[in-house]
């Protein structure tokens, strides 16, 4: 699933914590890594971007509920 135009990447980062299944976040090299794992070393990396935003963002998600939660965040705006 690609995400474009996260205004409040922080919102992102809180409900792919709470999703149950595996999330990987695709890299633009094409590799993976565990969002369970490697959240935080996300998230740090975040914290250095100067507008705080991010222009998109490519994660797999292999739990549908998980799928259908992060959906529902989009569809509300991604600033909640």
């Amino acid at each position: 699933m690609k995400l474009y135009n996260i205004r409040k990447p922080e919102n992102l980062f809180k409900k792919l914590d709470e999703c149950n299944g595996r999330v990987d976040i695709v890299l633009p090299d094409g590799k993976r890594c565990d969002w369970h794992q490697d959240g935080e070393l996300v998230k740090s990396l975040w914290q250095t971007m100067p507008d705080k935003t991010l222009d998109n963002m490519e994660v797999k998600l292999e739990n549908g509920q998980d799928t259908m939660h992060i959906i529902d965040f989009l569809m509300r705006g991604n600033c909640a």
